[in-house]
């Protein structure tokens, strides 16, 4: 049950507070140019560990 708390809490609540303390330390503008970077951020590491890429995967670059 701990380990499931800590997963948790690492991989869930971490990154929404680091993402949110990065829009308060370099602004809202900023950020968003980088927000649309995320789904091809993730399709391409998919890809570089080997992952198959479907053309519902690219869907999401649109």
């Amino acid at each position: 049950m701990a380990s499931c708390d800590f997963h948790g809490f690492i991989c869930s609540v971490l990154p929404y507070l680091w993402w949110n303390q990065g829009i308060s330390l370099s602004g809202a503008n900023k950020t968003s140019l980088f927000f649309n970077i995320v789904p091809i951020s993730a399709m391409a590491i998919s890809a570089l560990s080997g992952e198959s890429i479907v053309w519902l995967n690219s869907l999401a670059l649109l």
